[in-house]
């Protein structure tokens, strides 16, 4: 029997909160002419819908790291949670996950602001430095830690961190997932015209038309492979429904061709889902959807569906994303 939405429900104490995923970025801009890109997908009409899909079926075997304040480690399949010792109160929303999920990046804001790294039991990992007060963790990444920065004179909102000392590597005006030397930037904006996928170690260029004409891009989650970025495109104003709406497209980056997620545009708050994938190969996504409720959704490449598991999540802290790794044993 699929999974359809249930009758809504009194508001949940629980709000989903999570911390942003590891991608594996690499940065960078040249001046050689963009390449011309593959012709864009198919012009058909988008529906959105309430989520629905099929009963997850067996164990999943993941832990999520989870935003609530302080940050918890959440094990899907018991159903439990854990605290993140050594993150104080009030860091949920300024904490993103260590590429290798064994530690937490936590920027301390005030007179003076500084970011330090600190393993899941509390202890130190790196020495603290300082980092500018206007900036916001996005991701750490294999070539340093992406911030999003108060826009420089140019436009450029996005940089990307030496993790050791602070120093800025490189920016851009978005940067909106990479992996290995490439990278896909722009302007997020609706009329901005395509992207940019750049190779940072050829310097080749080449434009990627926008897969739909509704919504803002958003930071997207490469799959472990290096094959597949996912791309969040949210309105928070849909004309054909009333609320927002989650529309999740998959960048192929051998062949510059978008292909869409089943089961979206999604019509749901999307303040309270992200998504992240898992080093299988299966994307994930967590949050309170709009008449569902609070659940885990999962995919795998190649298939049709949307698999559904109904999930208490930690309480919202403010931040949007999660990550996801084995449970032990598993």
């Amino acid at each position: 029997m699929d999974l359809v939405p249930r009758r809504p429900r009194q508001p949940a104490a629980s709000r989903l909160a999570a911390l942003a995923a590891a991608l594996a970025v690499a940065a960078g801009c040249t001046a050689a002419a963009p390449r011309a890109a593959p012709p864009p997908p198919p012009a058909t009409p988008a529906i959105a819908e309430y989520l629905q899909g099929r009963p997850l079926a067996g164990a999943t075997g993941l832990r999520l790291l989870m935003a609530s304040d302080p940050p918890r480690l959440l094990d899907v399949d018991r159903g439990t949670s854990q605290l993140v010792g050594g993150v104080p109160a009030g860091q949920g929303g300024n904490a993103v996950a260590s590429l290798d999920g064994r530690g937490v990046w936590l920027l301390q804001q005030g007179t003076t602001c500084g970011l330090r790294e600190v393993f899941l039991d509390g202890r130190a990992r790196r020495p603290p430095r300082k980092l500018p007060c206007g900036a916001g963790l996005l991701a750490e990444t294999p070539l340093g830690l992406l911030v999003w920065t108060e826009p420089a004179a140019d436009g450029e909102k996005s940089a990307l961190l030496d993790p050791g000392t602070g120093r800025v590597v490189v920016r851009y005006p978005e940067v909106l997932g990479v992996v290995g030397d490439l990278v896909l930037w722009g302007d997020q904006e609706l009329g901005a015209g395509p992207f940019t996928l750049t190779n940072r170690r050829t310097g080749a260029r080449h434009r990627v038309p926008r897969p739909t004409p509704h919504g803002l891009a958003d930071f997207g989650q490469v799959s472990p492979n290096g094959r597949l970025l996912a791309v969040e495109f949210v309105d928070l104003s849909w004309t054909r429904v009333q609320g927002q709406v989650d529309d999740i497209w998959l960048l192929d980056l051998r062949t510059r061709r978008w292909r869409h997620l089943p089961g979206t545009p999604l019509i749901t708050g999307v303040k309270f889902m992200s998504m992240q994938w898992t080093a299988d190969g299966r994307l994930v996504l967590a949050g309170d959807f709009e008449r569902f409720g609070e659940a885990l959704v999962v995919w795998r490449p190649g298939q049709d569906h949307l698999a559904i598991k109904r999930l208490d999540l930690p309480d919202y802290a403010g931040s949007d994303t999660f990550v996801a790794f084995p449970a032990p044993g598993s």
